[in-house]
């Protein structure tokens, strides 16, 4: 899911920058991050983590939604897995 709102990003930042260079003649340098674009496609999750502690959603949820989850780790951190496109 990440990978996807990065590429929109990053292809809206270029015809932005392709756009801006005809008009004024100079380039710019263009920019993404990936953790930025996964953080901001989760962010009603990540903003009840931050704001409560709580996830959203957790535990077992049967059939192939059992594969998209959030997982406590041993060290006290969270693993997030995504249902492929397919399986969704």
């Amino acid at each position: 899911m990440g990978d996807e709102v990065c590429a929109l990003s990053t292809a809206s930042a270029a015809m932005a920058a392709i756009i801006e260079r005809t008009r004024t003649g100079h380039g710019r340098l263009v920019e993404t991050s990936l953790l930025r674009r996964a953080v901001f496609a989760n962010g009603w999750n990540t903003s009840i983590q931050l704001k409560w502690g709580k996830l959203a959603r957790s535990g077992a949820q049967g059939g192939l939604q059992t594969l998209s989850n959030y997982w406590p780790t041993g060290d006290g951190r969270w693993l997030v897995t995504v249902n492929p496109p397919g399986l969704r």
